[in-house]
């Protein structure tokens, strides 16, 4: 799933300058991230700026770099903010992650307003810093994967960016069970 982690990384998070998929219309992915630059550098200054030096000044220095941030959903954002030296965060969600692959699929004029709901979806959480169940709801059911693009948001605007992405079931004993061909 690395490759449709990475276009949405570029296409939803206007992260990095790779090229896009042919069947990506430039055009639309310009205009979102036109836009979806300012609310990113607005909560970069208004809630990021002032709230990491804060985190750093009461989160001991001594943690495990390996985090559980249970019941966070999308909020890797907040997590990458308040452990910033983590080399390993595992969130649990009760919503659906989603589909990474569903970029691959939308068409053009689907993909304009899918942008448009989640950039309106994601600068509301930035500006208020939570998410209510219902428009967590309506965001997994826009085309895009909606889980997936607040995380991928998250890495955008802590200067990260995804390396691979990875779906598994928990077994019965525990252990995990890594799937490639569905999700």
């Amino acid at each position: 799933f690395d490759t449709q982690a990475k276009t949405l990384f570029r296409v939803v998070a206007c992260g990095g300058s790779d090229a896009l998929p042919e069947r990506i219309p430039a055009k639309i992915v310009d205009a979102h991230c036109a836009a979806f630059e300012k609310i990113i550098a607005e909560y970069q200054s208004k809630w990021l700026d002032k709230a990491q030096p804060f985190l750093a000044s009461i989160v001991p220095a001594d943690l495990p770099d390996r985090v559980l941030y249970p019941f966070g959903g999308s909020d890797l954002i907040t997590a990458l903010a308040t452990f910033p030296d983590a080399r390993e965060i595992t969130i649990i969600s009760l919503e659906k992650s989603g589909d990474v692959r569903a970029i691959d699929k939308l068409k053009p004029e689907d993909l304009a307003k899918s942008l448009k709901e989640n950039r309106d979806h994601l600068t509301f959480l930035l500006r208020s810093a939570f998410h209510k169940t219902v428009d967590l709801k309506a965001i997994a059911e826009n085309g895009l994967p909606g889980e997936i693009v607040d995380d991928m948001v998250a890495l955008r605007v802590h200067d990260r960016a995804p390396l691979t992405m990875r779906y598994f079931k928990i077994k019965e004993d525990g252990s995990l069970e890594y799937v490639a061909d569905h999700v």
